[in-house]
């Protein structure tokens, strides 16, 4: 089986028997019965994995879920006020003294970390502020932290280069089969992951999906001769375009604007 086989179906696993009815997630599957809440590194990971998941797939569903996922991560792990990532939830243990966050990029990146990043690619995705305040937050609550020691968070240091750099959303409409839908979407995959992302709508259900937090593709269409990239940055989305140099022009322009 191909490695996007396995991931979708470790999610599917995850979806079918970690998540309780009410949404939330849990780390522990044995003998048929789910239990521990999951932490921040659990949320984190998982929208990681649903966005990357996306990527390969360009199934808009895996967008929604990340979306939704990342919003129930921030309220239960986002501290509103000094910023950055507790590692458990306020109700997830009554006999916790005080609630830790953690800024130390070990082996396996911290859970802030991740989310950091998630949270800058999910504001590109929607527009939502709570996603951009909380990346920000988290970059201003390990600021004296990195300043002393920098190696201690390289994961930090990669969301905190995307934010400081220019970044761009790139909404293609084609199909996804199509040579010239690949081509507009190989000429976006040139630049890092972390500063452009691809969203490809294909048809009526794929718009339907992206409407609830991407209300700005409804208006988008394709060329009558073949797709449509239309590049947005800066809270604006630029006219469309068909071929891959116009793409890339817009795209360094995106790069080049903080």
């Amino acid at each position: 089986p191909s490695y996007l086989a396995e991931a979708e179906k470790g999610i599917e696993f995850l979806r079918q028997y970690l998540f309780s009815e009410d949404g939330h997630l849990y780390r522990r599957w044995r003998e048929g019965q789910r239990a521990i809440p999951a932490m921040a590194g659990d949320y984190a990971f998982l929208v990681q994995a649903l966005l990357d998941t996306y990527d390969a797939s360009l199934n808009p569903g895996y967008l929604k879920q990340a979306v939704d996922l990342g919003g129930r991560m921030l309220d239960r792990f986002y501290d509103p006020d000094h910023g950055g990532f507790f590692m458990t939830a306020a109700d997830q243990d009554r006999f916790l003294l005080f609630r830790s966050r953690d800024f130390t990029d070990g082996v396996v990146p911290a859970a802030g970390s991740v989310a950091a990043l998630n949270c800058l690619r999910l504001h590109r995705l929607t527009g939502q502020d709570r996603f951009y305040d909380a990346a920000r937050g988290t970059f201003d609550a390990a600021a004296a932290r990195i300043r002393k020691n920098p190696a201690m968070a390289p994961q930090l240091l990669i969301a905190l280069g995307s934010d400081l750099l220019g970044s761009a959303e790139v909404v293609i409409i084609g199909r996804r089969g199509e040579q010239d839908t690949r081509s507009l979407l190989h000429r976006v995959r040139k630049y890092p992951r972390e500063s452009a992302q691809a969203v490809v709508v294909e048809n009526a259900s794929d718009r339907r999906q992206l409407l609830g937090f991407m209300p700005h593709v409804e208006g988008m269409k394709g060329f009558d001769q073949g797709a449509a990239a239309y590049v947005c940055f800066n809270r604006a989305c630029r006219d469309a375009v068909g071929d891959s140099d116009a793409l890339d022009k817009l795209m360094q322009e995106a790069m080049n604007t903080q």
